[in-house]
This record gives C-alpha cells, structure tokens and sequence, in this order.
C-alpha cells in the first residue's frame, strides 16, 4: 500500500511538472489575449544596431469626416521620420481595406503634395472607411516598413427621417404643451417650428429646449391653439414634419400628468446629453431627478435644470459615470407619478499602452503589447508591414492582446 502512495505521487508530479513546462513554453494563461510566432528552424542571428529603428511617426491622422454641401472632403495624413533623405517613401490611401485606383495628377480624387487626399463631387459610394498607408524602404537595408494610420469614416451630409414628429394634442388654459421633433442628421440641421404656417420665435410662451429642438408652449391660452409642424434644414436638405393640432379648452384639470417624457439614448462619451420632463397638475407638482434610485446632486455645470418650469436635466461633456436609469419624479401631495429613461455611454475605443520596438535575436521569443480600454469591448487586429496577422502556430493572440513572436 505505501508503495503504491509514492508511486501515485510521483505519477502526479510529473503530470504537474508537464503542464508548467507546457503553460511556460505557450506562455498563455488566463486573461492573457496573446500572440505568438514559433521558429520551427533555427538560424543564424542577426545583429542589429539601433539605426534599424526609423523613428516613424504620424504627425496628422485622417479624422471621421462629413463631406461639405458643396460636395468636398479633404483627409490628411502628415509623417515624419529619422534619415528621411535616405529612404524611397511611397504613400497610398485606402478605403474599406482597398487601395484606391482612382487616384490621378488630375481628377475627382486627388493626393496632394503634403498626403492629404481630396475628393471633389463626392457621391454615396464615395462613403466608406480610409485609410492612409506609407510604404518606406530605407536605402540601407532595402528592407520596405510598411505603416498604418488610423481608421476614418467618410460620410455625406443627410437628413434621415423622423423618429418622432408633433402629434395632436388637447390641453386646458394655463397647462404646458410640447411638441418634439426628431431625427438624425449629419451635420448639425437647424430646427424651425411654426404655427399656422407663421415661425415661432421664443416669446409669447414658446420656447425650445437646449440640444433637442422641442418646442414647449408655457401657460396655455387659445391663441395657441392652431396646427403646428417643424421643418429640419440642413445645407441644401430639408425635411417636413406632419402637421399636428393643438385644440385649447376652458376648464381645469387637476390631475397630475407628464407634458413630456424623458426618452432614452446612446450616447458617445463627450457629448451632451438632454432628459426632458414636463409635468403638469394642481397643485403645482414639484419634480426631482433620480439617477439609479439616488437623488441626482445638480452642480449648476456638469448637471442643471433647463428647459420651460426648468425641469429638464441636460447633462454636458458625459462621461461612463452619466450612464444608467434616470427617473423623473413629479409630486404634489395629493399624487405621485415616475416616467424613466435608460442612457447608455459610448466609450471610444481608446489604446493604454503601446507595443514598444524591441532588438532580438532570431528564434528567441518576442512579445508585444497592447492595451486598449473602450465601451463596448474593442476588437483589437494586429499587422505585421501592412497586412492582417492570422493567428496560428507561429502566432498566438491571448485575452490581455498582446502579441507573441515564439520559438
């Protein structure tokens, strides 16, 4: 018996020395997003002399872009490197992963001297994502460093259609009335309101609330009443609401209700964001804000009170901390009513730490590092001189997306 408990022992040993020797050769452990590159052959190594490093960097990066109305965009792409005299430099743009073809000394597309690519009488397929590439082959080494700028988004300029246009609405004198018009459009539109086909200036009860354009009417009265509707004009676009109608009456209702709601939206870390709320009833309601069930701290810049009866809440420059359930609450003693909205935050992907250059000597093991923070998850690829590594034997991609070179 107390053989066989060293010899089980010994069995359990050698398993356990086998996987650390097998974890410490992979060297991929949990949470570890990796790549490696395996040398099955061995050869000679090379020496290499900190000259081999060019000292490549991007001064400007092409940036997401909407064309102007008059049809024109201009992306940019400026370097800079060590030794530039002694080098062959060759630039090429690219859009969704192609290289454009149809750049020419003269034409539609052009490259200009500096690398900035220009693009006259732009056209829907002209959309899509660019894509700057300098190809630089040192006179030296005759070795070509191939070298990627950031990812730009070229759009054309566009009203989309409304997700929310003014409906009819019956209110009582002195109550509050809103109407909300809403669409994408890109870049910023101007929002008209009119009423009976007259414009609507902020007076007389009207006013707009900050970024959404709603038009909200304070103390009804029946020279209010008509048909309203909103035009959106963006550049040499321009877009037409329905036709709402409002109907005033005499009398008082006291029952506590919401004029308008708070809606839910995405939103990009950085911007601004409106919750709107309206409430109306008798007494008057008192309104306050909840966010995740806590009371919102309204600090009279990061967060404050806008809009008619100030009970909107625009929140400016978001940041992951402003996402969440927000909850308008209004009371007034006799009732209590809750209208929520969810904001999510998007966070840009954005790169923490960078693969540093690194002198090795051939089949030894290299790893590179890349660390990238953004909402949701990034999707990280990596490239070796312009092209996509498929990871494999050779390389091996872990969780934390670094990147291995492995013997």
């Amino acid at each position: 018996m107390y053989n066989k408990k060293i010899a089980f022992i010994l069995i359990c040993c050698l398993v356990q020395l086998f996987l650390c020797h097998y974890i410490d050769s992979e060297r991929i452990s949990d949470g570890d997003d990796s790549i490696r590159l395996r040398h099955p052959h061995r050869r000679r190594s090379l020496k290499y002399g900190s000259s081999r490093f060019l000292g490549f960097h991007f001064i400007e990066e092409p940036q997401n872009t909407i064309a102007t109305v008059d049809n024109y965009a201009i992306l940019h792409c400026k370097y800079d490197f060590a030794q530039r005299d002694a080098a062959d430099v060759r630039l090429e743009w690219r859009k969704d992963g192609q290289a454009i073809n149809s750049i020419r000394p003269v034409g539609r597309i052009l490259v200009l001297s500096n690398g900035s690519l220009t693009i006259e009488e732009t056209i829907p397929a002209d959309e899509g994502v660019y894509q700057c590439v300098v190809h630089v082959t040192p006179h030296a080494s005759h070795v070509t460093w191939t070298y990627l700028s950031r990812r730009s988004v070229l759009s054309l300029p566009s009203l989309q259609r409304f997700e929310h246009q003014p409906t009819n609405r019956k209110a009582y004198l002195g109550q509050f009335v809103a109407f909300r018009c809403i669409l994408e459009f890109r870049p910023s539109a101007e929002i008209e309101w009119y009423h009976n086909d007259r414009r609507i200036h902020e007076s007389n009860g009207y006013s707009f609330v900050p970024l959404s354009h709603t038009l909200t009417i304070s103390n009804i009265n029946h020279k209010h009443a008509g048909n309203y509707k909103c035009i959106a004009r963006n550049g040499n676009k321009e877009r037409t609401s329905q036709v709402a109608h409002l109907d005033v009456s005499d009398g008082d209702n006291g029952a506590i209700s919401f004029a308008l709601e708070p809606r839910g939206q995405v939103i990009t870390s950085g911007e601004s964001f409106i919750l709107e709320c309206l409430v109306n009833g008798h007494p008057k309601p008192r309104v306050r804000w909840l966010h995740a069930s806590s009371p919102v701290v309204e600090d009279g810049s990061h967060i404050k009170r806008v809009g008619a009866d100030r009970t909107s809440l625009l929140i400016e420059k978001s940041g992951s901390q402003d996402g969440g359930v927000y909850t308008c609450r209004a009371e007034n003693g006799d009732d209590s009513i809750d209208a929520s909205a969810t904001i999510s935050i998007r966070i840009p992907p954005t790169i923490t730490a960078l693969p540093k250059e690194q002198v090795m000597q051939e089949t030894t093991d290299v790893e590179f590092e890349c660390k990238t923070i953004g909402d949701p998850k990034p999707r990280v690829t990596w490239y070796k001189n312009g092209e996509t590594i498929i990871p494999s034997e050779y390389f091996m991609t872990g969780i934390h997306l670094c990147l291995y070179l492995t013997h």
